[in-house]
């Protein structure tokens, strides 16, 4: 473990009308010269990969409809 980080969400609904707030943390082996900028982007690209995939899993074997299109 290298870093520990905190990160803050607001969390909208479909109206875009903010209904909330979430703290998540997190550890990582980045090592600690990484920017704040940088470890955003690797968390936001790990979730985009990990959202993708359980799109393509639930869509492909009709395990409901999908929340939103991937982007």
């Amino acid at each position: 473990m290298q870093q520990v980080f905190r990160v803050r969400r607001d969390v909208f609904d479909a109206t875009q009308q903010r209904v909330g707030r979430e703290i998540v943390h997190g550890v990582t082996s980045l090592q600690p010269v990484t920017t704040a900028e940088q470890i955003n982007a690797h968390a936001r690209n790990h979730w985009s990969i990990e959202s993708k995939s359980h799109w393509v899993r639930d869509v492909g074997l009709r395990r409901g409809p999908p929340a939103r299109l991937p982007r």
